[in-house]
């Protein structure tokens, strides 16, 4: 099952995870009161010290997940994990973080179509081939007084464009670069949290290595 994020923080649904100390984890039961969930959401982004929210435990992933969906707002996006071809992965930088390209889809648009549309709006870049799907990555955010979970789904592309890449400054990227898994590995701290091991199987899927 799926981790989600908040900010630098994971909340963890029906998953445990033995090497925190009680003093870093709020618990709750699957079938807890909305309230309780928001309450518990807002104190894990205020205390230093608690780093998980943890929903359920092992084997109550489904019902941790329902009170998700049914306490928070839903949002979707679709974005894509592209590589030239010198294996060089496309990066963004946006709201002081490093990204890969990805946005909401317009009025009745399949998730491939915008992430296919979202790539080349952010970045310039062209010639896209879409050759698999990676996981999913989630996070939870405050928006207008009300908590939202975020749910984006990947998708492994190829370009051919060998056009320089061009950002796209009313998202607020300032930034478009293709970089080699050497450069990735050092850029990798300046990313989302939830990116990280998404990009990191999306090397794996395309049978690259970063050592």
């Amino acid at each position: 099952m799926y981790k989600v994020f908040l900010n630098d923080k994971i909340i963890l649904p029906g998953m445990e995870d033995p090497s925190l100390a009680p003093s870093e984890v709020i618990s709750l039961r699957p079938g807890c009161p909305a309230r309780e969930l928001k309450e518990a959401l807002t104190r894990l982004v205020a205390v230093e010290g608690i780093r998980v929210l943890r929903i359920g435990r092992e084997g109550e992933a489904r019902e941790a997940w329902e009170l998700l969906a049914y306490c928070l707002g839903h949002e979707s996006a679709a974005g894509g994990f592209v590589l030239n071809g010198d294996d060089r992965l496309l990066m963004i930088h946006r709201n002081g973080y490093w990204d890969l390209p990805k946005g909401k889809p317009n009025a009745g648009e399949e998730l491939q179509a915008t992430a296919l549309r979202e790539v080349e709006e952010e970045t310039g870049i062209g010639g896209l081939s879409i050759i698999g799907r990676l996981r999913p990555s989630y996070h939870v955010f405050e928006k207008l007084g009300q908590w939202v979970l975020k749910e984006s789904l990947w998708f492994l592309m190829r370009s051919q464009d060998t056009a320089p890449p061009v950002p796209q400054g009313e998202e607020g990227i300032t930034e478009v670069r293709w970089v080699s898994p050497e450069e990735y590995l050092m850029l990798r701290p300046g990313m989302f949290p939830s990116l990280h091991e998404v990009a990191d199987l999306g090397w794996t899927q395309m049978g690259i290595g970063m050592e």
